[in-house]
């Protein structure tokens, strides 16, 4: 699944797949704007960002755990986040 917006800053995107029980979602944000981004997964720890701990990586603040999301602030940026999928 893919969308883009426009906004005044300039175009946000967001890319998501689901694959053998993960996911892996593709974020882009503008120059000069911000942007939660939830992502499904039970436990923060499980969440990547490029690869390493999606709390540890620039630009990436975890914000809090909402149910079986995890919710960070991200500055402008790409972003490539990974997480295991809750189980339903």
């Amino acid at each position: 699944v893919e969308a883009t917006q426009e906004t005044i800053n300039g175009q946000i995107r967001a890319k998501w797949q689901r694959r053998d029980g993960n996911l892996d979602l593709e974020v882009s944000v503008p120059v000069n704007a911000v942007a939660f981004v939830a992502v499904p997964a039970s436990d923060r720890q499980t969440v990547t960002e490029h690869g390493q701990a999606a709390a540890a990586a620039d630009g990436v603040s975890f914000v809090g755990q909402d149910g079986d999301t995890a919710v960070f602030k991200i500055g402008s940026g790409d972003y490539r986040f990974g997480s295991t999928l809750p189980k339903r």
